[in-house]
C-alpha cells in the first residue's frame, strides 16, 4: 500500500466512522435511485449587498434559485429578500450578493472561512452571527465575478447557477468531479479541481465558466446530490443537538469533506 492509498484509506475510514455516528449517514454510498420525496427545509434569505443587481433582478434569480431546488422536491418555508440579518434556525440560509469588495473575492463560497476570516466579509457587513452560525448557515455569491464581457441575461444565467451551488452546499450538496480522479488525494485544490471537473452540465461542478449558455439553462442536480440533500435535511431537522449552530457547522464540514465521482 502506497502512501496515496494509505492516506485516502485512512480519511475515508475517519469520515466514515463520523458519518455512521451522525444518526442517519450509515454510508456515504451514490445511489442511483432518486429519492422523489417532498421535503421542507427552512427560509432562504437574499441580502443585497449590492446596487449593481436590481431589486427586480434579485427577485428573478429567488424565483429561479426556488424552482431549482422544487423541482427536485426541496421546498422551503419561504424565500425573501431582507436587508436585515434576522434571527436564524436550523435550516435557515442566508445568501450575500456582493459587488465591489476591498478585498479578492471567489465566486461564491458558503460557510465560515469565506466570512469569518479570509476577506472581513463579516466586519464589513456587520454581520451579527458568531463563527459557528455563520459557518452553517451563510454564504455569498460574488455579482462581479458573474457580470464581465456578457450580456445581462447570461449574467443572471450565471448567477442563478452559483447562487443554487452555494445554497446547495447549505444543505449538505457536494462537488461532481471525473471518476478518473478519483484516486487524488488533493482533489480540493485548483490544480486538481479544474482539471479533475466533469463534464457534467450540474449544479455542483466546481468552475461555471465551462458552461455553455445552453447548460446554464439545463444544468441539473446529480441524482446522488439529491438523495444527499434530503438526507441532510432530515438529520438536522429530526436530532435536537443540531438546534445549536457548532453541531450543524460540524456535521456540514464533514459531510462536505467527500466529493462525488461521476
Amino acid at each position: 500500500m502506497n502512501r496515496r492509498t494509505f492516506l485516502q484509506t485512512g480519511l475515508t475510514l475517519a469520515a466514515s466512522a463520523f458519518l455512521e455516528h451522525c444518526d442517519g449517514y450509515s454510508t456515504l454510498e451514490q445511489s442511483i435511485e432518486i429519492d422523489h420525496s417532498i421535503i421542507t427545509a427552512g427560509n432562504i434569505y437574499f441580502y443585497p449587498g449590492t446596487d449593481m443587481i436590481t431589486s427586480q433582478e434579485l427577485s428573478t434569480l429567488a424565483e429561479r434559485v426556488q424552482s431549482n431546488f422544487n423541482n427536485v422536491g426541496i421546498e422551503f418555508k419561504s424565500i425573501s429578500i431582507t436587508k436585515d440579518f434576522p434571527q436564524l434556525d436550523r435550516l435557515d440560509l442566508v445568501l450575500l450578493c456582493i459587488g465591489y469588495f476591498p478585498a479578492p473575492l471567489e465566486r461564491g463560497y458558503f460557510g465560515g472561512n469565506g466570512i469569518n476570516r479570509d476577506n472581513n466579509i463579516k466586519s464589513f457587513f456587520k454581520i451579527p452571527y458568531d463563527e459557528f452560525l455563520i459557518s452553517a448557515n451563510v454564504g455569498y455569491i460574488n455579482i462581479t465575478a458573474t457580470s464581465s464581457e456578457t450580456t445581462r441575461k447570461i449574467n443572471l444565467e450565471k448567477m442563478t447557477v452559483v447562487a443554487t451551488h452555494e445554497l446547495a452546499h447549505g444543505l449538505g450538496a457536494r462537488h461532481l468531479f471525473n471518476k478518473e480522479c478519483e484516486d487524488e488525494e488533493n482533489i480540493f485544490t485548483i490544480n486538481f479541481g479544474e482539471s479533475c471537473q466533469t463534464d457534467h452540465p450540474s449544479f455542483m461542478i466546481t468552475d461555471i465558466s465551462t458552461l455553455t449558455k445552453s447548460e446554464l439553462k439545463t444544468a441539473s442536480f446529480d441524482p446522488t446530490n439529491i438523495n444527499a440533500m434530503k438526507k441532510f435535511i432530515r438529520v438536522i431537522l429530526s436530532d435536537e443537538k443540531y438546534a445549536y449552530p457548532q453541531n450543524r457547522a460540524h456535521l456540514r464540514k464533514r459531510y462536505l469533506s467527500e466529493p462525488i465521482f461521476i
